[in-house]
């Protein structure tokens, strides 16, 4: 059982990754990939139905950025695929798409369990928030906006200071049981 320790551990583990951040809203790679998988062990439903962790990075296909964000994570996310989640093995897929068909039928195919949004997806979001709740598949970002539409976790800048966000409308859509103490150290989107 985590406890208030926890919550201090998760707040000191976000400050500790502030340093080197970017200057916008957007964190490295690295301290997203971090926190994703440390947040992650505060789902108590993600090894629910799972035997690893697939994540798909979704990729708004012919965008640089984009397509540069989803590399990145992606690099990072491979980075750490000897780690192990709530005893899970971690692997991830860059999925490019250009349409909501494009992007359902990807997810199909790839059997991903864990949605990580790059930037760029206006136009897929509606798509990749339908199928994330049909198929209870938690989406999380690292763009702040994403937090207030189809991410249920989003790890972001916010004052020049990392900030975990969750939206609990999502998170309970996609089938998230985030405990308390991950809660309260997050901003929370409704």
């Amino acid at each position: 059982m985590h406890s208030l320790r926890d919550v201090a551990l998760i707040s000191a583990a976000v400050a500790f990754l502030s340093l080197p951040a970017a200057a916008e809203n957007r964190l490295p790679a690295k301290q997203r990939t971090l926190l994703l998988f440390k947040a992650l062990t505060y789902d108590n439903n993600i090894a629910k139905g799972r035997d690893q962790l697939r994540v798909g990075i979704i990729v708004q296909k012919g965008s640089a950025d984009s397509e540069n964000v989803g590399k990145e994570m992606e690099g990072q996310i491979r980075g750490v695929q000897n780690m192990k989640v709530s005893g899970m093995k971690i692997s991830s897929e860059l999925l490019a798409a250009d349409g909501g068909d494009a992007v359902r039928k990807l997810i199909d195919q790839k059997k991903v369990n864990i949605i990580y949004l790059a930037s760029g997806l206006d136009k897929l979001l509606d798509a990749i928030c339908d199928v994330a709740a049909k198929k209870k598949i938690l989406v999380v970002s690292g763009e702040v906006d994403h937090s207030r539409k189809c991410a249920a976790l989003t790890f972001a800048l916010k004052d020049s200071r990392p900030k975990i966000f969750i939206n609990v409308k999502q998170a309970g859509a996609q089938g998230a049981a985030f405990r308390d103490e991950l809660v309260k150290a997050a901003e929370i989107v409704r």
